[in-house]
């Protein structure tokens, strides 16, 4: 038996891949998500650290194809002010602004 997919929801699933961030994240005033995550976020979220058994590099290196649940993990630690911790430096308003536009798509 051979699975089948209708066009509409082809086309739906992918209009929601590509709309989890928008086009131009990468690009954004102060180089977007990726470079707000280089300075606050992957110093502990790295590969070799991976605080909170969460690796953010992968995101910066393409944060549109980054799954749903991180980028809401993301969200909502950022909007509730749990991250960066409090002894580590923290963003300027517009840099925060950016990062969480980015994620809210």
């Amino acid at each position: 038996m051979t699975a089948r997919f209708s066009l509409p929801a082809i086309l739906l699933g992918s209009a929601l891949t590509f709309t989890l961030l928008p086009a131009n994240a990468e690009s954004m005033p102060g180089e977007g998500l990726p470079g707000f995550l280089d300075a606050h976020c992957v110093t502990c979220h790295n590969p070799d650290k991976k605080k909170g058994k969460l690796d953010l590099s992968h995101v910066m290196a393409s944060p549109g194809n980054t799954d749903s649940a991180t980028l809401l993990l993301m969200l909502d630690v950022l909007a509730a002010g749990d991250m960066p911790p409090e002894d580590e430096p923290q963003p300027a308003e517009d840099e925060l602004a950016v990062a969480t536009d980015a994620l809210n798509g």
